[in-house]
């Protein structure tokens, strides 16, 4: 028997692998998707665009034909071997209301694909559900998961300036990425214009100093294809190789975690039910205790499929509150423009990702129309020779231009903050997949609060823009649907009260306290900064107090 199970292999995954394993425990780690070795599994990591079949220029309408409502425009000819399809991992919403599930069904599932930013939450946003009444408060606060962060931070590496900003808190950094030409010049003219706003270097999973085996960052900006220096955090790079050092970790890959067996009072999980996606074949996995890290939505969907006499509406769904309240962060391309200054500056390398904007506003009372806040990623390049994809042309003068670098170019993609809302929920639909298990249905749409704070984030972005000398300037306040800013949690939140929540302040089911949650599932709340350094401190944490209680004999 194993001592845990740990159903999921990405970010979470793979801290909670680490975590169990480095305490002493027998871990099994089931994958739905199949192995990718480190290195020798980045298929396309050193192709050309002359080597694929479209020139890596793959049109997004076949794109999203083939992914439908999992397509995102971060799937690229590329990278498309990481993500799952429609077709492979079939899913439901109702009508109107588009949801883009995207999902990697793979071994380190999306810490191969993932942005990589990783900022701390602050103090506020672990309060404000208390603080301004939406969602319930949480059992947990900064300083509890702020030695977390230190371990987290100090373990993967993060790039990153300590910038001394209250509301997007310092940590353990290693040098940041340099800034180009025309940053320095944004970032200038911002806090002239706007004193209240800084631009910044983003804290980054992506090393500018090497760890043990891992390498630094090359600035090829293609990690989507996974990086064989292990240069950014994933999996592979680092929480795996650390796990199966140890001996103790047992990974199970094409390994379809379909359902949670419990005793028959129903407080205490004894067994897995694992489905072989290559046979169909079912088999029961027992343990003394299980992690789930599936992802939050995946997370949620075992446990409403868990249902037995004792909880016929899932695993800790007899309160009606399993699978409410889910979130993402509202996203929306602001503003961008063109600059025609700065013309003699270039930059070198392709730097993988660009900088930072944190948020402004509400940070000392209600001064908007809107609740809480949004922060920008902020992107600033020189057209390249890519800009002539779709500019006729031939021959010597043709080929001569595309060796000039075009004008300066901004653009700023807002991230708001989603209210937990019961209404935005998933449940289990009356279709059923190809091994008989039913389908997740998504039922979620933005409120007029979201939509008030992406009028404010184009109105804001378009005057930054002009004030640096930007023109034209190119705008929207139409946000992306639900799903786009792949920040899915929320569905089996953290709280003080069973009545009202799923999971207690160690991650812990209410209904079977063997059983802990360790991915975005248990968010009571979504801040509107990049979640993943935190689902990996809670991860970390859950897991140290599991293994303790596993020593200790409460599961035997």
């Amino acid at each position: 028997m194993f001592d845990v199970v740990v159903v999921g292999s990405g970010i979470s995954g793979g801290w909670a692998a680490k975590t169990l394993t480095e305490a002493g425990l027998k871990t099994l780690m089931v994958e739905r998707g199949p192995a990718v070795v480190h290195g020798a599994g980045y298929v396309t990591e050193n192709k050309e665009p002359w080597d694929f079949p479209w020139r890596g220029a793959q049109g997004s309408a076949e794109l999203r034909q083939a992914f439908g409502a999992s397509y995102s425009g971060e799937i690229s000819e590329a990278n498309r071997h990481f993500f799952a399809t429609q077709a492979s991992a079939p899913f439901r919403t109702p009508a109107g209301q588009p949801f883009h599930w995207i999902r990697g069904h793979q071994l380190g599932g999306r810490s191969l694909t993932w942005g990589r930013g990783v900022p701390r939450w602050s103090p506020a946003d672990f309060g404000a559900n208390a603080k301004d009444g939406h969602g319930t408060a949480w059992p947990v606060t900064y300083a509890d998961i702020a030695p977390w962060y230190d371990l987290v931070e100090t373990f993967i590496g993060v790039s990153g300036a300590r910038d001394g900003l209250a509301h997007w808190p310092d940590g353990i950094f290693q040098p940041p990425f340099a800034l180009n030409a025309m940053e320095e010049h944004l970032r200038a003219s911002i806090q002239t214009r706007f004193p209240d706003r800084r631009l910044i270097a983003p804290r980054l999973a992506n090393l500018t100093q090497p760890i043990g085996t891992r390498g630094t960052c090359q600035a090829r900006d293609q990690c989507s294809r996974g990086c064989s220096y292990g240069a950014y955090f994933s999996t592979q790079s680092s929480t795996l190789p650390a796990a199966e050092a140890t001996g103790r970790l047992m990974v199970q890959t094409d390994t379809i975690a379909e359902k949670l067996l419990t005793n028959e009072r129903g407080d205490r999980v004894t067994g897995l039910v694992c489905i072989d996606t290559r046979t169909g074949a079912r088999t029961v996995v027992n343990a003394r205790s299980f992690v789930l890290a599936a992802s939050a939505f995946s997370s949620v969907h075992l446990l409403l499929n868990s249902r037995s006499s004792a909880h016929p509406e899932g695993l800790g769904g007899n309160n009606r509150q399993l699978g409410r309240h889910v979130m993402d962060h509202v996203m929306c391309s602001s503003a961008s423009g063109v600059h025609q200054g700065l013309q003699d500056d270039y930059y070198r390398g392709r730097r993988p990702i660009g900088t930072v904007l944190p948020r402004f506003q509400n940070l000392s009372g209600q001064t908007e129309d809107f609740t809480r806040g949004y922060f920008y990623s902020v992107a600033t390049w020189r057209a390249g020779w890519s800009a002539a994809l779709d500019r006729p042309g031939f021959g010597a003068q043709f080929k001569a231009s595309l060796g000039k670098p075009g004008p300066w170019k901004s653009s700023f993609l807002a991230f708001g903050e989603c209210l937990p809302n019961t209404e935005n929920r998933i449940t289990l639909g009356h279709e059923s997949d190809r091994f008989g298990t039913p389908l997740l249905k998504i039922q979620m749409r933005f409120g007029e609060n979201e939509e008030r704070m992406m009028r404010h984030a184009r109105r804001e972005a378009k005057a930054m823009l002009i004030a640096a000398g930007f023109a034209p300037i190119a705008e929207s306040e139409i946000p992306e649907s639900p799903g786009m800013a792949v920040h899915e949690m929320g569905g089996a939140r953290m709280g003080f009260d069973p009545r009202t929540s799923i999971t207690n302040a160690r991650s812990r089911l209410h209904a079977a306290n063997n059983v802990a949650i360790v991915d975005g599932a248990v968010m009571a709340s979504s801040a509107c900064q990049n979640p993943s350094l935190t689902y990996m401190a809670l991860a970390a944490r859950a897991c140290t107090y599991l293994a303790l209680d596993v020593k200790e004999g409460r599961f035997a």
